[in-house]
């Protein structure tokens, strides 16, 4: 069956495009809450320095796998 109606949401796979961006908007909002609750949970469990927390959260982020590290759009060298 062919479609004959033009749909405006697959004009130029724009559409798509937004979905995607959202996807990737919800990932980075969620996955920016959890380094909030983890750092709030290391300073009033652990008693560590802000420069040690940093330290802590920079090595961690250089070792997330490269899949997680495009859809958060991120560059840690």
């Amino acid at each position: 069956m062919v479609r004959e109606q033009n749909d405006e949401r697959a004009h130029g796979g724009m559409f798509y495009l937004l979905c995607d961006e959202v996807k990737d908007r919800d990932f980075q909002e969620s996955f920016a809450l959890i380094m909030k609750l983890l750092v709030e949970t290391l300073q009033e469990n652990l008693f560590l320095t802000k420069e040690l927390l940093d330290q802590i959260i920079t090595d961690l982020m250089k070792k997330l796998p490269g899949y997680i590290m495009h859809r958060l759009r991120l560059d840690v060298s």
